[in-house]
């Protein structure tokens, strides 16, 4: 089947295609449900409070390796992390020494 027959809606192995811009509002309603459910998107000012840190030591923290990749904004002003994955960074014992070699390198 082709791309543009998918597109159309038609099924494909027994999933059907988004047809209409009510399906992709559902799906987006869903799916912030759920980010909101466990806890929403944090900015630096709400880890600073969590953690209850400086601002300048949350802005440490957030640019090492073993904290969290933001899940929007990286790279920017303003980048947000998930709420439940400040706080499982927060449940876990600190870092010591250095990471390995082959860990995935932070930009």
């Amino acid at each position: 089947m082709s791309v543009r027959a998918f597109a159309r809606g038609r099924a494909v192995a027994g999933y059907q295609a988004l047809t209409d811009d009510d399906d992709q509002q559902r799906i987006a309603h869903a799916a912030w449900s759920i980010i909101a459910a466990t806890g929403g998107l944090v900015d630096r000012a709400q880890i600073r409070e969590r953690l209850g840190l400086s601002r300048g030591r949350v802005h440490q923290l957030t640019g090492q390796r073993h904290f969290p990749r933001p899940v929007y904004g990286e790279g920017t002003a303003r980048p947000l992390w998930l709420a439940i994955d400040v706080d499982r960074y927060r449940a876990q014992p600190p870092p010591v020494g250095r990471p390995p070699k082959d860990s995935d390198e932070r930009a």
